[in-house]
């Protein structure tokens, strides 16, 4: 006989001790939550760890206090970060997070997105590569940037791409990184000069 849970919380946490007893990782039980349960994968990151959004609310002010100890982050901003491409509000990249904003991010390329937040999506990714250290991965998502703003002489796009070439300073001394910044700053030149 099936065990019977008070809640979809307590099920979903005895899922999550049960896999995590098993050896799966915390990002293997999240895409089994969200796709059992129909919801992204930042959903189903929070599902994971069984907290609501008001605890991750305050999680993050405990490991991210302001200089006057007030409160940075509210359950709402946490709602609108889940919800986001449909509506609220994209994950930053500069969360201090790198593995809910890749989450965040891979899951929004999975979404029917606009032109326009598809690049800013990837360039977010070439960010985060960045800031990995994973060369391969930034100019991988880098790359796909720059063919995305030479097809569609998209300004928005070549703007969000200039962000990355502040990250590429660490990486001179390798050419693909040289040229890739070569790349972005004529496309820039040429879409904002146009």
């Amino acid at each position: 006989m099936a065990t019977r849970y008070r809640s979809r919380r307590a099920r979903l946490a005895a899922l999550s001790d049960s896999l995590r007893a098993q050896g799966q990782t915390w990002a293997q039980i999240a895409t089994r939550i969200a796709r059992e349960e129909h919801v992204n994968m930042r959903v189903g990151f929070r599902l994971a760890h069984g907290m609501s959004q008001r605890e991750v609310a305050a999680r993050w002010n405990e490991e991210f206090p302001t200089e006057t100890g007030s409160a940075s982050m509210a359950d709402k901003v946490i709602s609108y970060w889940e919800t986001w491409p449909q509506s609220g509000y994209e994950p930053s990249v500069q969360l201090h997070q790198p593995d809910l904003a890749e989450a965040a991010l891979t899951d929004a390329l999975r979404q029917n997105l606009s032109v326009r937040r598809r690049g800013s999506v990837l360039t977010d990714l070439a960010i985060l590569g960045a800031q990995r250290r994973d060369l391969d991965r930034m100019i991988t998502y880098a790359d796909a940037v720059v063919e995305m703003v030479r097809q569609t002489g998209s300004g928005v796009i070549a703007r969000k791409l200039t962000g990355l070439q502040s990250h590429l300073a660490l990486f001179s001394n390798d050419v693909r990184v040289r040229d890739l910044n070569s790349r972005i700053a004529t496309l820039a030149g040429n879409v904002t000069g146009a």
